[in-house]
Order: C-alpha cells, then structure tokens, then sequence
C-alpha cells in the first residue's frame, strides 16, 4: 500500500462515515478485504505519519487545546486523530502546530467551550485507529493458518520514541490540577503516577515545587495563535 493509497482511505472514511466509531467500523471492513501485505503497510503508513506529529512542540499544542488535560495517552491518541484531519490538514499542521487554532475542528468547534462540555466524538482523540489494523491482521492471520499462506511482508513497524523530539516546553499548569503537561522536569508517564496515587504524598509535593518554580521560568514563545483561543489554558 503506497502512502498515497493511506491517505485515499483517510479521506474516503472521513467522506463516507461520520464519527470516530464509525469511520473506525469503515476501516476495519475495507482493510479486512485486502491482504496481509496491504494491512501491515497500513500500520506502517500510520506509524510513520503519526512519527512527524511526535514532537514537544506538537504536545504543547495538545495541551492547550485540551485545557490543561493531556497525559502521555492522551497525547498519543491525539496524534491519530491528527491523521484523521486528512492529508492536506495533516500537512498544514505537522509543520506548524500552531496553525491547529485556524481548522474547522477546533474553532469554532470546541474554542469557546469548558473541555467538560464536549463530547466524546467531538474530544481531539481517535484511539480506536491505533487498533483498526491490528484487528484485521489477526483475522488475516487466521485465514493465513487456514490456507497455510506466508503474508507478503516481514517489515515491522517502525519504533516511536518514548519522548517526543524537539526541545521540552515549559508550559505552566494550574496548581489544583494533577495531570500532567509537557514540562522538561518531568518524564512522561510520571504525571501518570502522580494522578493515579493517593498515597505516594512525597511525589506530588515533588511536582508541586517543581511548578511554583517553573513559575518564573520563561515561556515558550510559539503557539501564540493556540494561546489566544476561548477557555484554552493559560500557562
């Protein structure tokens, strides 16, 4: 599957089906009819794309949009969603996130609206891709074992990183929040921990001191259009 063809079913899922679930369902029935080769090559074709949008800088527009509510999984099934926009949106925003603040979906869609009052449809989260692929492929290799076929292709999908790339952001959160935010004192997945503990008290005084002194730390200065959106978090 060329990276052309990818796209083709992006966009044809995105014009025929309305909803993540639904587009989602669309994916799995036109990706179930093609072979081993073809479905692997689509995960690499995702797993590629979603590589560009894995940057800081791309995490720090996540948060913004999200009001302050992105975590490590959060951020990492908002990149999908991300593909999902479509090639040229994709194109558009992998190069510049902080042209995120000019598309349909985000203004007037969710600017001007508590993050408390959207939807699941409507959140900037498409988790259900990630696994759209990996269901037919089981189904592939089970008619595979039944026909005792090899599948055409042996590559594996290329590795994320387990940090985004570029340089950390310091972007500030609220002090009555747990979640975590793309700061460069912190590793991702610790915030994780933080929200989920009751007990471990020590840890989140830790990240307490660590944002009253992140306080008078100078901002970064891109993402200026994503800071001026309605109810978006000032950091």
């Amino acid at each position: 599957m060329r990276l052309e063809d990818f796209w083709a079913l992006i966009q044809d899922s995105s014009a025929t089906a309305s909803g993540q679930r639904e587009r989602t369902e669309w994916l799995t029935r036109r990706l179930a009819g093609l072979s081993g080769r073809a479905i692997i090559e689509f995960e690499l074709n995702l797993a590629a794309q979603r590589k560009r949008a894995d940057t800081w800088l791309m995490w720090g527009a996540a948060w913004i949009i999200m009001q302050g509510w992105c975590s490590d999984d959060g951020f990492f099934y908002f990149q999908p969603w991300l593909v999902g926009l479509g090639h040229q949106t994709f194109e558009r925003v992998a190069g510049d996130p902080d042209s995120l603040a000019d598309i349909p979906q985000i203004r007037p869609r969710l600017a001007g609206r508590p993050s408390s009052d959207w939807s699941d449809e409507e959140w900037p989260e498409w988790e259900l891709l990630n696994y759209a692929a990996r269901k037919c492929l089981r189904t592939c290799h089970r008619r595979r074992r039944r026909t005792r076929q090899r599948p055409g292709s042996t590559r594996s999908p290329p590795r994320l990183r387990r940090r985004p790339r570029g340089r950390p952001l310091e972007l500030r959160r609220s002090r009555s929040k747990t979640r975590q935010t793309p700061t460069s004192h912190r590793a991702p997945g610790l915030n994780r921990k933080i929200a989920n503990s009751k007990t471990d008290t020590m840890i989140l005084s830790w990240a307490k001191s660590q944002d009253r002194q992140q306080q008078d730390r100078h901002d970064d200065p891109h993402l200026t259009a994503l800071r001026e959106l309605p109810y978006a978090r000032k950091p």
